[in-house]
């Protein structure tokens, strides 16, 4: 008995291209102590993104897992995620059809704004040391609060320092009593620290 098998048509399987992200922010130098914009678009590929996979790293090696999301193509990260430095971001997205891209790497800096401190009295000149003496000055706060002062004297030109506030708080103001520093010249110096950036330089 004879059989006739019938043709059989060529089939041509075509890979699904995923789809490939790229970052639109952040860029440059970031604000630390303030949130930071992540957006990303997607150029090329097949169907529509439904998850993009974030991470972060200091050193571009071991990787932190930032955040998943669905269909959005941006992330706001909240103030003081990242430290101060070089941060390494990437992303990966999930298309319609299942498939997985790349990681997608951007690079950017974050600094964090210091605390900055004015001295407003006593000014250069004679004080009389029979009396009190207030010492006064401005701090202009940095990224975060301010969450330390620390105020020094020297009466030898700098050579040592003695500590004569050093407050977990923002002071402002020192009050020497009467009799407090030997006649001859007196140098005075504040810093502040910022809960973010640290403590600021010294303004003497």
């Amino acid at each position: 008995v004879g059989f006739v098998f019938p043709s059989v048509a060529g089939i041509t399987y075509t890979t699904v291209p995923a789809l490939n992200p790229s970052f639109v922010l952040p860029t440059g130098a970031q604000n630390g102590a303030q949130e930071i914009i992540f957006t990303w678009q997607t150029n090329s590929g097949v169907g529509t993104q439904t998850k993009a996979e974030l991470q972060w790293s200091t050193d571009g090696v071991t990787w932190k897992a930032l955040a998943n999301v669905g269909t959005a193509q941006s992330y706001t990260a909240p103030a003081a995620t990242f430290p101060a430095g070089t941060i390494y971001s990437r992303i990966r997205t999930t298309s319609s059809y299942g498939v997985v891209s790349q990681w997608v790497q951007r690079n950017f800096t974050v600094q964090y704004p210091a605390a900055s401190v004015t001295l407003t009295t006593p000014t250069s000149g004679s004080v009389d040391g029979g009396g009190q003496i207030t010492f006064a000055w401005t701090i202009t706060a940095g990224g975060g609060s301010t969450n330390g002062t620390q105020m020094d004297v020297s009466t030898d030109d700098g050579l040592t320092w003695s500590s004569v506030v050093d407050s977990t708080t923002a002071v402002t103001r020192y009050t020497a009593a009467a009799g407090s520093f030997p006649a001859g010249r007196l140098i005075w110096r504040v810093r502040a620290r910022d809960s973010y950036a640290g403590w600021s330089t010294y303004k003497q």
